[in-house]
């Protein structure tokens, strides 16, 4: 047989095993695109991948000693604990904990779960697509949602923005539960609200740009025959979703003033700093710029393709995403600070360029409604063809030029500094408790102020008068003493103070006076003469008790709504 019949043979058969085979294509680009992670593990060269390291250690190591909520990290900030998860977002870390094996480094275990998420955004991605196109179309629109230039290269790669890398599972997630919801599944509405809380616990900025697509969607979904009831369905999942997540999200809001959070919208962290401009080089928004420009580019030749033959209905949904695409975009331009300026809850977004991730989900159901329409179109096919492989091409080379400045080998500057922010396990200053004072900035040299060094500084010590110091208990949230004073002293246990820290004398009913020390910010508090079993507890506050009974609530009542569904579809409709 001629090579051109052998080479035409095995194109046929790769073509057949691709439209059997849906998810193993998926899967294999997923691969493509993240074998590196796999290999090798989180970039050590990203932006934040030393943060994510050490948060994964203390957050998995507290869940092993039985703590379901890892929120106080004890050991974080050379061991003065942190308030870390009572504002960053736990679900991606959680869904580490359970990937994660003991003997697999910290980073590769961080890399190997970032690998998954890009793997399951482009089943996800599939699964929303499917609903709304032909499974080619699908599949088209799912593998470039992983070859895209922000929610991989720039997010998992440059940034190793961990939580929003996992952003990107979710969202077509709920698009898709939104779109059974229209076409009359009673199991959408379930869906919808488990997809939404997992997007509120695993990346709130993203959540607050892209909450209001799922119900305008609702609204244009094609061949919707009750856009009423699909509106108000979508809502009522949302609010169920909110609901389950309230653990996170009230104390998260209720907490704000406990930190010093202000910080991360000041300076470099300042949205004004992250709006593109004419100049371009400022804060490397070009790349911005460029990621912008050729979503937009795909985006505006599928929408001419697909707007010349698609149905009224599909017309009305690629309008709808193409509105959203332009807003994005315009959300990143300098032109749009009035807006950003008028609504002060934007600012809480940081990073303008966040709205790619609105643009690049826009951009899939007009590539997935221009495949369809080349189909429809046979004039269309080569062009279509030509044009879709080298977009491929072009960011499949992209791909490959980010993964490789990646894994470059770090500057000196670089590892010194994450060698010495790993060491102490540094969080941001903004998540530090607003009550440690404001000149401690450098905490290796303000930890020299505690008595012993290293693995054997002190734990708690006298700041006046005399006595005997003994630690029993050390564990998150949950601290004992025995101290024997001849006289009143003062002891300092080395924890960060933060509201909820309570001091009480074993057997005693009354809690002990207890504040912010005025050199660390410490625990800090009054013992009477006399020797005294000490435990410190740091309760939760009304706002975390009411948050974690709402979670309960809402999960138990999302619950009793699909077993009530259940039931439902056994009987005759």
């Amino acid at each position: 047989m001629p090579l051109s019949h052998k080479l035409l043979n095995f194109l046929s058969y790769s073509m057949v095993v691709i439209l059997r085979f849906w998810y193993v294509t998926i899967i294999f680009v997923g691969l493509f695109v993240t074998l590196p992670l796999i290999m090798y593990g989180l970039p050590p060269a990203s932006h934040d991948a030393v943060f994510h390291a050490f948060y994964f250690e203390n957050f998995s190591n507290q869940l092993s000693l039985g703590e379901f909520y890892p929120r106080w990290l004890y050991l974080i900030n050379g061991g003065l604990g942190g308030p870390t998860f009572f504002y960053y977002q736990p679900t991606a870390y959680y869904i580490t904990y359970l990937l994660s094996l003991p003997s697999v480094g910290v980073m590769h275990q961080l890399g190997a779960a970032s690998s998954l998420g890009v793997i399951f955004s482009g089943i996800t991605a599939f699964l929303w697509l499917r609903e709304i196109s032909s499974p080619l179309a699908a599949l088209t629109g799912a593998i470039f949602y992983l070859l895209m230039p922000y929610p991989v290269g720039h997010d998992v790669y440059v940034r190793a923005a961990y939580g929003e890398a996992f952003a990107f599972v979710w969202m077509p997630l709920i698009l898709f539960f939104v779109v059974k919801i229209a076409r009359g599944s009673r199991l959408g509405v379930i869906g919808l609200a488990v997809s939404y809380a997992l997007l509120c616990t695993t990346h709130l900025p993203i959540t607050l740009i892209f909450s209001g697509i799922p119900i305008l969607y609702s609204l244009i979904v094609p061949n919707n025959k009750n856009r009423l009831r699909s509106f108000a369905a979508t809502l009522a999942g949302m609010v169920l979703g909110s609901g389950i997540a309230a653990a996170y999200i009230i104390p998260a809001i209720a907490y704000q003033d406990f930190v010093f959070l202000d910080e991360l919208r000041q300076g470099q962290f300042s949205f004004v700093s992250g709006l593109m401009t004419t100049e371009l080089s400022i804060l490397g928004s070009m790349r911005y710029f460029w990621m912008a420009f050729e979503v937009a580019v795909m985006s505006f030749v599928c929408f001419i393709i697909g707007i010349s033959v698609l149905s009224s209905d599909s017309r009305l949904e690629l309008s709808f995403w193409m509105v959203v695409l332009i807003s994005s975009i315009f959300m990143m331009l300098y032109i749009s600070h009035p807006i950003w300026e008028a609504f002060e809850y934007l600012q809480a977004l940081q990073f303008p360029f966040r709205f790619n991730a609105l643009a690049s989900l826009a951009a899939l159901p007009m590539i997935a409604h221009a495949v369809s329409s080349i189909k429809k179109a046979p004039a269309s096919l080569v062009f279509g063809i030509i044009f879709f492989s080298l977009c491929g091409i072009y960011w499949a080379f992209e791909f490959s030029k980010v993964k490789t400045e990646a894994f470059n080998p770090r500057p000196a500057w670089k590892i010194d500094f994450d060698t010495n922010l790993n060491r102490l396990g540094l969080e941001t200053h903004a998540r530090w408790p607003r009550t440690v004072p404001s000149g401690v900035y450098d905490l290796e040299k303000s930890l020299s102020k505690i008595p012993g060094d290293g693995a054997g500084r002190a734990k708690a010590y006298l700041t006046n008068g005399v006595g005997d110091i003994r630690v029993f208990r050390w564990q998150p949230r949950d601290l004992g003493i025995q101290i024997d004073v001849p006289a009143a002293a003062t002891v300092n246990v080395t924890q960060f103070f933060y509201p909820g820290w309570r001091a009480r004398i074993a057997g005693s009913v009354d809690d002990l006076p207890i504040r912010a020390s005025d050199d660390l910010g410490l625990i800090s508090v009054a013992v009477p003469p006399g020797n005294h079993q000490i435990n410190f507890t740091l309760v939760e506050l009304w706002p975390e008790y009411v948050a974690e009974w709402f979670s309960i609530g809402f999960s138990l009542l999302t619950f009793i709504l699909f077993l009530w569904i259940l039931l439902l579809r056994r009987k005759p409709l």
